[in-house]
Formats: structure tokens, C-alpha cells, sequence
């Protein structure tokens, strides 16, 4: 057999032409290589249609006048559009603006609704509630009468304790001694009394007419637009008393709390509340039966 690749006969690699084909057969590899990743790139790089969107997690229940900022995602993140149209499905429940901002105005439940330029939506439920009030410190405690007034609101006159002793020790038809004074103003501090727990509820001892004392429970809640006065609202009938709902109004003063009742007529009483910190029974004593003169006489 001839053997074709001999020294004479063959084609070296060598060759000028085998180097020439060579190099133009890199270049063709080397521009493919080159073209693929072009093209691999221009699609990466193209802008893309939204595909889906979704709505970042809150946290509920909301309260009442609270604010809330949404956030939404739309995927791929080179989409061509990513306008967010935001919608609420009960505008007096909540409102969400352009932005995504929600305002809570009523208590329930509403969803809000986040879509895309093509018309892809999602939403999420929001659940708003009242606010809960939550009892201020100072006020937690016994609240024990430490100061006695009386205020006609006829001629808008206030007795203090100073002018109530006055009006007692001289009074025509029976003038009170001092000691006599002093045990009824203790007995009139301590006509009322009550307890405000930590977590808004209360207890009236209320005293019967045969002395008895009945625990009423109750509710402390914070007066609209009235930062310093509060409602007690006392359940009579779950007490075994007659009635309902009753209401009382408490304001705070200068670290004491004034409690405003009507005492008789067009007289009302005034008891200013210190708050003593202990869970100690209140004492419901009173002297405040020691006869006085006509015009403060409950009747």
C-alpha cells in the first residue's frame, strides 16, 4: 500500500493555506460565540410585560384615624410598566391613595387592591378597629376623696371647705362645733369612692340606703376631643341593681382627679380624688349624716 502522507506528499500543518483556514475557522467560532451572548443579553435586557404583583404583609387589626403604607412588587423586574393602580373596596371603612397610603376611618373589614397597567391585581384584607384605651398610670389606684366643695349652679357659687365651715359653725339653727365640722367633712370626702385598674375597668362601692355597700363594675374610657376627661360607665343591673347604664364624669386636675355630682336640686357636690397605689380595700365610712344647715341638706 502507497502511503499517501509522505514527506513529499503531505499537507502540513504548516502549510501557509492550513494556517489561513485556520485562522478564518477561529474568527467564524469566535463570532457565533460572540453573537449568541448578544443575543442572550438583548432578551435579558428587553423590556418585559408585568407578570404578576403582590403586596408586602400588614400587620392587623389597624386602629381608628391610623395611617398605613402599602408596598407593592411587580415581577419581572424589568418590566416596561410598573404604574400601581391602588383601590379600596369600602372608601368609609378605609381610603388608599395614588401612593399606596391607607387611612383608617371606621372600624371593619376592607381590602385593598393593587394592579398593574395590564390589568393584573391582587389585594389584601385590612381588619380596623377602635382604638383600645389604655388607662394613664397616674390614674391606677384608689381614688380617695381628699377635698370637699359644694357649687350652686343657680347664683354659680362655689363653698369651698374653708367657707363650708364658716356656713356650719355659725349657723342659726344648729351651729356644728369644730370637731363636729371635721368628722362631716371627712364623711363628705368619702361619699363616693373608686378603683381604676390597669386595664381600663373600674369598681364603684356604691352604699345603699341601708348601708349597705354593692361593687359595681365598670369601664374607664377617655372623653372625645378631651385629653384630661374621662367616663365611667358603671353597669347597675349586672351589679343586681335597678337600672341600666350609669355614667359618671372625671376630670384631671393638677395630679387629682374632680368628680362633679348632683347633690340636691340645684346643689351639686365636688370631691377631688387623690389616687393612693395600693390594693387595699377603700374605706367606706361616713359621717357626713351630722345634721347642717338648710340650703346644704339633701333632700
Amino acid at each position: 500500500m502507497k502511503n499517501y502522507l509522505t514527506k513529499e506528499k503531505n499537507i502540513s500543518l504548516t502549510n501557509p493555506i492550513m494556517k489561513r483556514l485556520r485562522t478564518i475557522f477561529k474568527y467564524i467560532f469566535l463570532c457565533a460565540i460572540i453573537s449568541t451572548m448578544a443575543t442572550s443579553c438583548s432578551k435579558d435586557d428587553d423590556p418585559a410585560t408585568p407578570t404578576s404583583i403582590s403586596i408586602s404583609t400588614v400587620s392587623t387589626p389597624l386602629n381608628i384615624g391610623e395611617t398605613k403604607q402599602l408596598v407593592a412588587t411587580i415581577l419581572p423586574e424589568n418590566s416596561i410598566d410598573k404604574s400601581i393602580t391602588w383601590l379600596s373596596s369600602d372608601i368609609e371603612i378605609a381610603t388608599v391613595d395614588a401612593n399606596g397610603l391607607v387611612t383608617c376611618i371606621n372600624s371593619g373589614d376592607v381590602r385593598i387592591q393593587a394592579s398593574t397597567s395590564n390589568n393584573i391585581k391582587t389585594n389584601i384584607k385590612i381588619t380596623i378597629e377602635e382604638p383600645k384605651f389604655i388607662i394613664p398610670v397616674e390614674l391606677v389606684g384608689n381614688w380617695v376623696g381628699v377635698e370637699f366643695n359644694f357649687y350652686d349652679t343657680e347664683n354659680e357659687e362655689i363653698y369651698d371647705e374653708e367657707t363650708l365651715k364658716e356656713e356650719f359653725m355659725s349657723d342659726e339653727e344648729k351651729p356644728m362645733t369644730e370637731e363636729e365640722f371635721e368628722a362631716w367633712i371627712v364623711g363628705a370626702r368619702s361619699t363616693v369612692g373608686f378603683i381604676a385598674r390597669a386595664d381600663g375597668t373600674m369598681e364603684w362601692p356604691a352604699k345603699l340606703g341601708d348601708g349597705t355597700i354593692v361593687k359595681v363594675g365598670g369601664v374607664l374610657s377617655r372623653k372625645e376631643d378631651l385629653d384630661n376627661t374621662y367616663i365611667g360607665s358603671f353597669d347597675l343591673n349586672a351589679a343586681g341593681l335597678v337600672g341600666d347604664i350609669r355614667e359618671y364624669e372625671f376630670e384631671y386636675i393638677d395630679s387629682r382627679i374632680k368628680f362633679e355630682f348632683v347633690w340636691s336640686g340645684s346643689l351639686h357636690g365636688i370631691i377631688y380624688f387623690n389616687v393612693v397605689k395600693s390594693s387595699s380595700n377603700m374605706s367606706t365610712k361616713s359621717k357626713c349624716n351630722i345634721l347642717v344647715p338648710e340650703k346644704f341638706r339633701r333632700k
